[in-house]
């Protein structure tokens, strides 16, 4: 599915922009700011049970291919 695919990159790039954000910048305030914003972008799309659900769904309907 393409949709699941551009919401795994969508969640995944703000994650490597913090971790390479947080190299360049060693304050300890930027760091935990950026982990906040990680944990929130990782946390928002499974946040739903029904979107969840309907990715389990969609890997039952693709297993047997």
């Amino acid at each position: 599915m393409p949709f699941s695919s551009k919401l795994t990159l969508r969640t995944m790039i703000p994650f490597f922009w913090a971790w390479q954000f947080s190299l360049i910048t060693s304050s300890w305030g930027m760091q935990v700011c950026w982990t906040i914003f990680v944990a929130l972008q990782v946390i928002a799309p499974f946040r739903t049970t029904k979107y969840l659900n309907k990715e389990v769904s969609s890997f039952k309907t693709l297993k047997p291919l």
